[in-house]
């Protein structure tokens, strides 16, 4: 299948493929959902978007396809705006399960000649009021994407993921991403494991303004649930722009100024390989400190402390 072209107007989200309310049964059962074998290019808005808010999608799958954005503007427009390349949401009590394998998934990032920088290359989300987002990554090639990837979650959505062996290069901010909502009360659970993010000895080519892998925890609404994930056997090199002093390879941070509630994070990050010749650091982690009352007397002022620059300047 080939879909290239489609679309021109973004207000409606007229893209590649776009479907919502999409329920089917395993890959191998009876009424099968997924992408195979594939080329989705050059589209308005997404090249796939598959959007629910109630009901099971047990097992979508994107199998071996090539989807990219070249930023163009197409069918007339003076400007085409595009958002993820994959955006695969679940709001309400959706449940929803994405598997990928391989694929190549190259996104735009040079605004050059009017062209549009496209957003994530594959972008996995659950931000409703319950229901379980459940996503293995397989493999996969992604390039010039703003995020290579990103799993992110808020309100009382549940997250289970895994992204294994993606190569990612010349990402614009942090390659592979998660994002916890301050409103987030579902459970978070996932793995990074065996990705390789830059290439050695280019600069930028890891990202240019972001971390190699990033887990922001910016959870303030009070729960039990941790936020729980490895981050194991990694390979991150070429990170951030000389003139902005390089970027961790892996960045933790949990809350934000002015939170008094800052949801816990059981993260373990074990034999990761880091080149530290352009990396700020091999990793980083910070924590937002709740305000402090202020004292009586003018002598001494209570502070706030904010989380390290490097934590909150790239998004």
């Amino acid at each position: 299948m080939t879909i290239s072209g489609n679309g021109n107007d973004a207000g409606t989200d007229e893209s590649g493929i776009n479907i919502a309310e999409l329920t089917g049964s395993s890959f191998a059962g009876t009424r099968p959902t997924g992408i195979t074998n594939s080329t989705i290019s050059n589209n308005n808005e997404f090249e796939v978007q598959i959007t629910n808010t109630t009901g099971t999608l047990t097992d979508f799958q994107l199998n071996n396809n090539t989807i990219s954005s070249n930023g163009v503007a197409i069918n007339g427009n003076a400007t085409s705006p595009h958002s993820d390349l994959v955006s695969f949401q679940a709001l309400g009590s959706a449940n929803m399960k994405l598997t990928t394998s391989g694929g190549n998934y190259t996104g735009n990032i040079d605004p050059a000649g009017g062209k549009t920088i496209t957003a994530t290359g594959l972008y996995i989300d659950h931000s409703g009021t319950g229901g379980l987002m459940s996503a293995t990554v397989n493999g996969g090639t992604f390039l010039n994407n703003n995020n290579a990837l990103t799993v992110s979650v808020a309100q009382q959505g549940s997250l289970d993921f895994d992204v294994i062996g993606t190569n990612s290069t010349f990402s614009r901010s942090h390659a592979l991403n998660l994002f916890v909502a301050a409103s987030s009360t579902g459970t978070v659970t996932g793995s990074f494991t065996n990705n390789s993010i830059g290439t050695a000895g280019v600069q930028n080519s890891g990202s240019e303004v972001g971390f190699g892998i990033r887990v922001q925890n910016e959870a303030s609404t009070s729960t039990a649930n941790p936020v729980t994930v490895q981050i194991n056997g990694n390979t991150v090199r070429g990170m951030g722009s000389t003139a902005v002093g390089g970027f961790a390879g892996v960045n933790v941070n949990l809350g934000l100024a002015a939170q008094t509630f800052t949801r816990t994070a059981n993260i373990t990050i074990t034999g990761n390989n880091i080149d530290m010749s352009m990396a700020a650091a091999a990793s980083s982690c910070s924590k937002t400190t709740p305000p402090r009352p202020a004292p009586s007397t003018r002598r001494s002022q209570a502070t706030t402390s904010a989380p390290t620059s490097r934590a909150m300047s790239a998004t």
